[in-house]
């Protein structure tokens, strides 16, 4: 089920759609998925903990973290659903453990105690996820005519120069 919602799309996932693409009934899709907010939250899960972490060949720590931040950055950006589920508190622990295991054990082979990766882990997934949600949320202004530079000019004019000198 969570690779047909991510098959057709998350934006497109929804419990009638998913059962169309796997030729199910949706009375027979309920028996499995109750709600969309369901079948997003096991989606965005599964597919998170599908991809497989930048690889460790022997690279400085810095260097594996900066992979891990632009490839968490990426996923996020390409599939913004899953911020939505990150948001909402629904993403799946068990798939999540197996993640940050991941990161974790990389980490270790650097020295890193268990504190150290996981200080590292909550720091550097934040700043990545403010990082997609300011890049999402960007790319839907832009979308809507709102380019933020343009908004900025118009709120400069609209305040006066002298009243956002540094803008």
């Amino acid at each position: 089920i969570a690779e047909a919602a991510l098959e057709i799309g998350l934006e497109r996932a929804t419990v009638r759609n998913v059962a169309a693409h796997l030729g199910m009934s949706v009375p027979g899709m309920y028996h499995h998925v109750r709600t969309r907010e369901e079948l997003l939250a096991i989606a965005a899960a599964h597919g998170l903990s599908e991809l497989p972490l930048p690889e460790d060949h022997g690279q400085p720590w810095t260097t594996w973290l900066a992979e891990y931040a632009h490839f968490v950055y990426d996923a996020l950006v390409t599939q913004p659903e899953i911020i939505g589920q990150i948001v909402a508190g629904t993403i799946d622990t068990i798939r999540m453990a197996q993640h940050i295991e991941r990161f974790f054990t990389v980490l270790a082979k650097h020295g890193f105690s268990v504190e150290e990766a996981d200080t590292a882990y909550l720091q550097l997934t934040s700043a990545i996820i403010g990082a997609a949600v300011s890049e999402v949320g960007g790319r839907a202004m832009e979308a809507e005519g709102h380019a933020r530079l343009d908004d900025l000019r118009r709120a400069t004019v609209a305040l006066g120069p002298e009243t956002v000198p540094h803008v």
